[in-house]
């Protein structure tokens, strides 16, 4: 084992030179990309099909709560299985998109949006588009891990600014974990109470 008091100079230069450079850069990439699984457009498309899914109003929609961002995470990570239909079923949006208005997915106005979520959800498109991929499936799972990502909690990435929780009125619920479960349980609210 070597002895590090003595390190020449110039050796403990470069390499602390060479990791400055190499933490910087790694920096800058995980800032420009900040995804784990989608491409930046594959990203633009689950920001725009989610904010379909859950508008903003009153309350932010669920692009702006960070739900591209959970499923991004989730797809990475425990809903791997789904990466498939993900990528494939993104790229299929688009494509009908083109196909039927001439104009990317997330740059269609709100109206033309719905319209072509309408005919997904019934199954109304191009399969020749879909290359074998139903697109009713596709898009019910979008649905489910939008609520997912809206509703669930923000450590997975989504429900930004708790966001669902201020939509549905409640409370940022405590995280509980296996230590905690000695955590006195509370009694339902909706329950009559004597």
């Amino acid at each position: 084992m070597s002895d590090l008091r003595f390190l020449p100079r110039r050796d403990f230069l470069k390499i602390t030179a060479t990791g400055l450079v190499a933490g910087s850069t790694l920096g800058c990439l995980s800032e420009s990309e900040g995804w784990w699984f989608f491409t930046s457009e594959e990203a633009r498309m689950c920001y725009a099909l989610c904010d379909q899914i859950i508008p903003p109003d009153d309350f932010p929609g669920a692009g702006e709560a960070g739900v591209a961002s959970f499923i991004d995470r989730q797809l990475y990570g425990p809903y791997s299985e789904h990466q498939k239909t993900y990528r494939l079923g993104l790229a299929s949006l688009d494509k009908t998109s083109q196909a039927l208005f001439q104009t990317c997915f997330p740059d269609l106005e709100g109206h033309r949006a719905i319209e072509l979520l309408k005919l997904l959800e019934k199954g109304d498109v191009s399969a020749e588009l879909w290359k074998g991929q139903s697109p009713v499936r596709f898009f019910n799972l979008a649905i489910d891990h939008t609520h997912q990502g809206y509703y669930g909690s923000p450590r997975h990435g989504g429900n930004q600014e708790i966001a669902g929780y201020r939509l549905l009125g409640i409370e940022h619920p405590p995280l509980r974990s296996r230590r905690q479960s000695q955590a006195p349980i509370l009694p339902d609210h909706n329950e009559k109470q004597g």
